[in-house]
C-alpha cells in the first residue's frame, strides 16, 4: 500500500513572518489530518467532596500514596486515583486526601471505595475508604441566595437570608438548604474587632476550634471571610451533603458563630459533563513563551495505561522538545474553581484536601509516570502551562531529560516554513514528521530541512498497557550532505528516545535501559555499502548489503579479481541493491517491539551525475509500479563526479 502525505503551510509566499507558537499550531494540524488526536473525556473527577475511614497505621514519619486506585464505584466512573497522606502526628491517620489521575465518565456524588490494604494494610491499622467525588459539569443556572451575618452584641452573631423554603433569621444557629448548582452569597458584617477574629470559614464538618486547613471547603476558598466582605459559592455537581460556616474567636479558638449549609442533590437532567480534549486539536495550547502544548495519544484506550500524553514546547532557540507522561489532568482553576484565583489557592500543599493539585498538569506518581519526576502533582513543574521560562525550576523543561525533535532555523522566520507528514498506508499508527523551507535556497538537502521524527505508536508483545505505557520518539538525523573532499561518507541516524522524561519508570521501552534516571537514546547509523570512505564501526553502523552491477563506482572493487591481468569475476547475476524494508525501532532492542511498516524504506544509491541537489519529496522510480517520495536523505554530491549516498523514503506507488 502507498503512504498519503500532508503539508501545513505557514507565511505562504514569504508574505509576513512566521513564530513558533503557530509551528506548534501546524503540527496539531498535522496530527489532526493523521487522525492521532486522542479522543475527548468527560466526567472527571475534580475534587473530593467529602470522605470516610482511613483507620490510623502508626508511623514514625508522614506516609504518601501517590497513586491509589479504587476497587469500587457507586457508579460507571472509571480511572480515577488519589494522593494520599498519612500524618505522624495524627498518629498515622488521614491528612490529606486528593484527586490524582480525573478518570473519566463518573457523575456527581459518584462514591468511589478505597481498599484498606492499598494505604497500609488491614493488619497495620488501615481500614478502607469511602470518597465522595466532585465532577467537573455545567448545571444549569440555579437560585441565588443570600445570607448576613451581623453582631448582635456581646461577642453573639446572628443571621438572616433566604433558602429554598423561603425567608430565615434573624437568629443564631441556622440551618439554610440549597441545591448543587444554587448561589450562596454571604455577607459578613459582624463588625471589625481585631487581626483575625472577624473572619468566617466554611468546613465540611463541625469544628469546635480553630480549623485546620484540611478541614477546610477547598470550593469556597481557604481564606477567611473577614468583615464587610460577600463571597458567592456554587456546590459543584457532587458537593451534597452539610457544611459549616463558622465564625472563630482566634484567640480563644472557639466557635462564636456556627451556620448550617445543607446542599441537595440537584436533579440530573440539564447536567452536562464538561468535555476535555478533540480529535482535531491539542488537548491543550498555550502561546505562552515559544508556545506549549500538551497532546492526547490514545494508543489503546482499553487498557488502563493504554492513553499517553506528550507535553510539547519551544524555546527561544526554537529547539522543540518533547516529554510524556501516562496520566494528565486538563481542567484549570479560572473556569473549574473560580473562588481559587481570589481566595486562597490550595493547589500547591497537601495540606489542604479534597482538591485536584495543579491546573493542567501530569498526573501519576513522582518517578514513576511524571513530567518532571522531582516534583509532584502540587508543584508548578506538574503543569503544562510552565513550558521554557528561562529554565526556570518552575518549569517542566528544567533540568529534565528532553526529547529534542527538531530546531528551526531562527534566521528563516521571513520565509515560508512547512510542516510535512507522511502516513503508512499498512500501519495507520505510523507517521513520520518534518519542517522544510521550500522558498530557501539549496545546493542540498541540509540547507532548507529540519531532522524529521516519529512518535512510538504501537503496542507489542513485549509490554502489556495495562502495567506500563508507552512513550518517547525516534529522530532521524543525517550527516549533512555535500562535497565530501575528506573520508567521511553520508549515513543517517534513527535516534531512539526510551524515556519519556528524567524518570517516567512506568514507560514500557525502560524495560531496555541501563539506568534509573536521565536519557537513553540508542541509535542505528545507516552508511551506505554503495560508496565506502570510512570502515564500518563494528558497535554503530548498520551494514546493508550490496553487489554492484558494471559501471558503478565499486564494480571492481566488490565484484572483480583485481591483480594485474587477471580478469576474472562474480557471476554478474548476484548484483544486488535491494530497497531495505522492515526496519526496527532499534536493531538494539531485543526482542525488538516494532518494525516500520514496509512503505518506508532506506534506499541506498549512486546518480550518475555531479552535484544533484535531491529534495525532500523527489521521486525515486524503481518502475510503473513501484515509486518513492525521499522524506530525508544523506549524500555527497561528487564522489567521482556523481552523486551517491542514503535515502529514507515513503512508497507512492
Amino acid at each position: 500500500m502507498a503512504i498519503s502525505t500532508y503539508v501545513v503551510g505557514l507565511n505562504t509566499g514569504n508574505a509576513g513572518t512566521w513564530t513558533p507558537e503557530e509551528a506548534l499550531f501546524a503540527i496539531g494540524v498535522g496530527l489532526s489530518w493523521a487522525q492521532f488526536h486522542g479522543s475527548p473525556v468527560s466526567g472527571l473527577a475534580v475534587g473530593v467532596a467529602t470522605f470516610s475511614g482511613g483507620g490510623a497505621v502508626n508511623a514514625s514519619q508522614d506516609s504518601f500514596y501517590k497513586d491509589v486506585k479504587p476497587i469500587s464505584t457507586s457508579g460507571i466512573g472509571t480511572g480515577v486515583s488519589f494522593w494520599i497522606e498519612r500524618e505522624a502526628d495524627l498518629s498515622g491517620g488521614i491528612d490529606g486526601l486528593i484527586v490524582n489521575r480525573p478518570g473519566y465518565g463518573y457523575t456527581g456524588g459518584e462514591v468511589v471505595t478505597i481498599s484498606a490494604e492499598d494505604i497500609g494494610g488491614a493488619a497495620n491499622g488501615a481500614s478502607d475508604i469511602t470518597v465522595q467525588l466532585i465532577v467537573d459539569a455545567t448545571i444549569p443556572t440555579g437560585t441565588a441566595y443570600a445570607v448576613t451575618a451581623t453582631d448582635s452584641g456581646g461577642n453573639l452573631h446572628v443571621s438572616e437570608g433566604y433558602d429554598i423554603n423561603g425567608y430565615q433569621g434573624i437568629s443564631s444557629g441556622l440551618t439554610y438548604t440549597i441545591y448543587e448548582g444554587d448561589t450562596l452569597e454571604f455577607t459578613n458584617s459582624t463588625g471589625s474587632e481585631s487581626n483575625n477574629y472577624d473572619l468566617y470559614y466554611l468546613t465540611n464538618k463541625y469544628v469546635a476550634s480553630f480549623p485546620n486547613n484540611r478541614d477546610l471547603v477547598t470550593t469556597f476558598g481557604v481564606t477567611g471571610l473577614d468583615n464587610g466582605e460577600t463571597r458567592s459559592w456554587t456546590p459543584k455537581w457532587g458537593e451534597r451533603g452539610t457544611y459549616w460556616l463558622t465564625r472563630q474567636y482566634y484567640s480563644h479558638e472557639n466557635v462564636e458563630e456556627s451556620i448550617i449549609i445543607n446542599v441537595l442533590q440537584r436533579d440530573s437532567a440539564g447536567i452536562t459533563s464538561v468535555s476535555y480534549g478533540s480529535t482535531t486539536a491539542f488537548m491543550n495550547y498555550s502561546e505562552y513563551s515559544y508556545g506549549t502544548a500538551v497532546w492526547k495519544q490514545d494508543v489503546n484506550p482499553n487498557k488502563y495505561y493504554g492513553t499517553t500524553y506528550h507535553f510539547l514546547a519551544f524555546d527561544s532557540s526554537y529547539n522543540l522538545y518533547c516529554a510524556q507522561t501516562s496520566g494528565y489532568h486538563p481542567t484549570d482553576h479560572t473556569t473549574c474553581f473560580p473562588n481559587w484565583t481570589s481566595n486562597g489557592d490550595p493547589s500547591s500543599s497537601m495540606n489542604y484536601k479534597g482538591h485536584k493539585g495543579q491546573p493542567n498538569r501530569s498526573a501519576g506518581t513522582e518517578k514513576l509516570d511524571l513530567i518532571h519526576g522531582s516534583y509532584d502533582i502540587n508543584q508548578n513543574a506538574s503543569s503544562y502551562r510552565y513550558g521554557w521560562l528561562s529554565n526556570s525550576s518552575s518549569a517542566w523543561t528544567y533540568q529534565n531529560s528532553l526529547q529534542t525533535l527538531c530546531t528551526l532555523n531562527t534566521n528563516y522566520t521571513s520565509f515560508e516554513l512547512r510542516l510535512r507528514v507522511w502516513k503508512s498506508g499498512i500501519d495507520p499508527n505510523f507517521a513520520v514528521f518534518g519542517f522544510d523551507y521550500p522558498t530557501v535556497s539549496s545546493s542540498d538537502i541540509a540547507d532548507n530541512t529540519t531532522t524529521t521524527w516519529f512518535w512510538h505508536n504501537f503496542e507489542s508483545n513485549v509490554f502489556d498497557l495495562d502495567h506500563v505505557f508507552l512513550g518517547g520518539s525516534t529522530t532521524i538525523g543525517r550527516y549533512n550532505s555535500f562535497d565530501h573532499s575528506s573520508n567521511q561518507q553520508p549515513y543517517l541516524d534513527f535516534y531512539c528516545y526510551l524515556n519519556p522524561s528524567i524518570y517516567g519508570k512506568r514507560a514500557a521501552l525502560r524495560g531496555y535501559t541501563s539506568y534509573p534516571s536521565g536519557q537513553e537514546r540508542p541509535y542505528d547509523r545507516y552508511k551506505p555499502s554503495i560508496v565506502v570512505k570510512t570502515t564500518h564501526s563494528d558497535t554503530v553502523d548498520m551494514r546493508m548489503y550490496f553487489r554492484p552491477e558494471s559501471g558503478l563506482l565499486r564494480f571492481n572493487s566488490v565484484m572483480r579479481d583485481n591483480d594485474s591481468y587477471v580478469y576474472d569475476e562474480i557471476d554478474p547475476s548476484v548484483a544486488s541493491n535491494n530497497i531495505i524494508k522492515n526496519l526496527p525501532l532499534s536493531s538494539k532492542l531485543m526482542p525488538c517491539p516494532y518494525y516500520l511498516p514496509d512503505d518506508f524504506a532506506i534506499i541506498q544509491f549512486e546518480y550518475n551525475q555531479i552535484y544533484a541537489n535531491i529534495q525532500r519529496g523527489d521521486r525515486v522510480t524503481i518502475s510503473g509500479s513501484e515509486v518513492w517520495e525521499v522524506i530525508d536523505g544523506s549524500y555527497d554530491t561528487n564522489e567521482s563526479s556523481r552523486t551517491t549516498g542514503v535515502l529514507f523514503c515513503g512508497r507512492v506507488v
